[in-house]
């Protein structure tokens, strides 16, 4: 079984139902997960991203961006990715090659190199063919 490397924007879809169009399909990801039907990782830098998301952007309190993170870490099951140094030196060329940030790149770098289908609910990452909607594995 494939595993799929799920970025920052798929578990934040997950975790708020309303207004957010991804959604349904990473709610049934997640529901997959725990049926175990598929594996999921998330990197390092993936809890923070969250965190810094639930905090500042949609202004919830640290208190709700810690059980987010939480719940992530116990979906997972796994203890998130640390990029090599050889994944990290491949993220900045992909970033400088596509345009992406260098948090975008190190996911598609991680990827690739660990041979993970990405999942993303970025467009810049799936034009560029790094990854796949949530849709796409739900």
């Amino acid at each position: 079984m494939n595993a799929l490397l799920l970025d920052s924007s798929v578990w934040l879809a997950w975790s708020r139902r309303h207004g957010e169009p991804n959604h349904p399909a990473a709610a049934a990801i997640i529901k997959r997960r725990e049926r175990r039907e598929l594996e999921v990782c998330l990197l390092d830098l993936t809890p923070y991203e969250l965190g810094n998301v639930i905090v500042r952007a949609w202004r919830r309190p640290a208190v709700q961006a810690d059980r987010v993170v939480t719940a992530v870490l116990r979906i997972a099951g796994v203890e998130p990715l640390v990029p090599s140094p050889h994944e990290r030196r491949a993220a900045w060329g992909l970033a400088e090659e596509h345009g992406l940030s260098g948090y975008d790149a190190t996911y598609a770098a991680v990827a690739q190199s660990r041979r993970l289908t990405l999942v993303s609910g970025d467009l810049r990452l799936q034009d560029a063919g790094f990854a796949v909607a949530p849709a796409a594995v739900a």
